[in-house]
C-alpha cells in the first residue's frame, strides 16, 4: 500500500511537470521592433543581402509605425546596390525620397541614386540628380560633396576638362578636405598623360599589330601580325602561281581582317582609357574621405 502511494505521487508529479513544460513550449515568441531591425542589420553586415531584404520587409510589415521604417527602406535599397541590382535600388530610393520626412536620409538616397545611374552608365541622370542636390541646398558641405562626385563621374566618363571645372568649384574651405590641389596638379595630369589616342592607335594599326602594341596588348599584336601576314602571303602565292581568282578571294578575305585589325586597335585605346580611369576611381574610393562615393561594402545604420 505504501509503495502504491509513492507510485501514484510520482505519476502526479510527472504529469504536472509535463503539463508545465508543454505550456512553456507553447508560449508565443515575441520579437520587438529593435530585435527585428537588429537581426536584419546583422544579415546586412554579414553580406547576406537578399536575406536582409526579406527581414527588413518583415520589419516594415509588422512595425509600420516604427521610427526606423525609413531606415529599413534605405537599407533595402542598399542591399540591392550591393547585389548590383541598380534598377531595383533606384526604385526603392525614389519611393523613399517621396515618403521620408528625414532630409538627411533623402539626401543620402539622392547621392546613392546618382551612383546607381553611374553604374548603369546613365550620365545624364547621374549628373542631373547631383545638380538637383546643389540647387536645393544652402549647405556648403552638401554642395561640395555633390561637386566632388560630379568631378569623379566626369573623370570616369573621360571629360577631364569638365572634371577640372567641378573640382575648382568646390569651396575653399573644403579644398583641402577633398585634396583638390593634389587632384588638379598631379592626378589629372597623370590621367591625361596616360591616355591613349584612338586616332594614333588606328594610324599605327596600318601596320598590323602596331596599334595593339601602342595599347600594350602584345598578345593581340602578335596574333594580328601573324594572321594578316599569313593571309597576305597566301594571296601573294596565289597570284604568283597564276591563280588570280583564288588570289582575289583571299585578298578580299584579308581586307576584312585588315579593317578589323584597325577597328580593334581603336577599340583597345578606348578600353585602355576606360580601364585606367576606373582604376583611378577605385584608388580614390580607398581614401577614407571618399567612402561616401564608393560602392565598396558599407555598414548599415
Amino acid at each position: 500500500m505504501k509503495y502504491l502511494r509513492i507510485i501514484i505521487l510520482l505519476l502526479i508529479i510527472n504529469s504536472l511537470g509535463l503539463s508545465l513544460s508543454y505550456s512553456q513550449s507553447n508560449q508565443p515568441l515575441v520579437i520587438s521592433s529593435d530585435k527585428q531591425f537588429e537581426y536584419a542589420t546583422h544579415l546586412f553586415n554579414n553580406k547576406e543581402f537578399y536575406r536582409a531584404i526579406s527581414e527588413y520587409h518583415r520589419f516594415m510589415f509588422f512595425f509600420p509605425k516604427s521610427e526606423k521604417k525609413y531606415d529599413a527602406q534605405y537599407q533595402i535599397a542598399m542591399c540591392y546596390v550591393q547585389g548590383k541590382q541598380y534598377d531595383n535600388a533606384i526604385t526603392v530610393f525614389q519611393q523613399l525620397i517621396e515618403e521620408s520626412p528625414s532630409n538627411k536620409l533623402t539626401q543620402n538616397a539622392l547621392f546613392q541614386m546618382s551612383l546607381c545611374h553611374e553604374k548603369l552608365n546613365h550620365k545624364f541622370n547621374a549628373q542631373n540628380i547631383l545638380f538637383e542636390i546643389i540647387s536645393n541646398t544652402d549647405d556648403k558641405q552638401i554642395k561640395d560633396k555633390a561637386l566632388y562626385q560630379l568631378g569623379i563621374q566626369s573623370i570616369l566618363w573621360g571629360d577631364l576638362q569638365e572634371a577640372r571645372s567641378f573640382f575648382n568649384s568646390v569651396s575653399s574651405q573644403n579644398q583641402k578636405k577633398y585634396n583638390i590641389s593634389w587632384i588638379l596638379n598631379q592626378e589629372l595630369k597623370d590621367i591625361q598623360s596616360s591616355k591613349k589616342s584612338p586616332f594614333l592607335a588606328g594610324l599605327l594599326a596600318l601596320i598590323p599589330g602596331g596599334g595593339h602594341i601602342y595599347c600594350k596588348r602584345y598578345r593581340d599584336a602578335i596574333l594580328s601580325f601573324l594572321i594578316n601576314g599569313g593571309i597576305l602571303f597566301a594571296a601573294f602565292e596565289s597570284f604568283d602561281h597564276d591563280q588570280p581568282g583564288l588570289g582575289a578571294m583571299i585578298s578580299l578575305f584579308e581586307a576584312g581582317f585588315y579593317v578589323g585589325n584597325i577597328y580593334s586597335a581603336i577599340s583597345c585605346a578606348h578600353k585602355y582609357n576606360r580601364n585606367y580611369r576606373q582604376q583611378w576611381i577605385n584608388k580614390m574610393n580607398e581614401i577614407p574621405h571618399n567612402n561616401t562615393f564608393s560602392f565598396l561594402y558599407q555598414k548599415a545604420f
